[in-house]
């Protein structure tokens, strides 16, 4: 029971977190993973305030969406830190491609410029992140 307890409080804490830095309100990931927004915030209240835990599939769903194992999203932050940065900057060069490869056929290109940005800032903040993370280690 007491392992369980901690997953969930994992759980809850790594999707605040997983949620603040990829700036993502919680109505569009509600939608995006087919819950409703009120649900979203039971999972954050945690279990000590009356929360609830969601069901495997949507889990699942939950990982997916982030890029990342069940596993990381249950364990503790420091475990998964240095995979999940590397994680979400492998993500975020694939969008890069995508969108550079768009940008050269000039598919959008006023849209999909704010996108590169976007996601060009993401990687420069991970990165910043995971130094700064490992220079505390260090």
């Amino acid at each position: 029971m007491q392992a369980e307890n901690e997953s969930f409080a994992n759980f809850s804490s790594n999707l605040a977190r997983l949620l603040k830095e990829r700036r993502c309100q919680k109505k569009d990931f509600a939608a995006k993973i087919e819950v409703s927004p009120t649900v979203i915030s039971n999972w954050l209240r945690g279990e000590a305030k009356g929360g609830y835990y969601p069901r495997k599939k949507t889990l699942s769903k939950i990982a997916d969406f982030f890029g990342i194992t069940e596993e990381e999203l249950l364990g503790e932050y420091e475990e998964q830190n240095l995979e999940y940065w590397q994680n979400l900057c492998r993500r975020q060069q694939r969008e890069i491609e995508n969108l550079k490869a768009q940008l050269a056929e000039n598919k959008g290109l006023d849209a999909d410029s704010d996108k590169l940005k976007e996601a060009l800032k993401l990687i420069v903040d991970a990165v910043a992140d995971l130094v700064e993370e490992r220079s505390r280690k260090a």
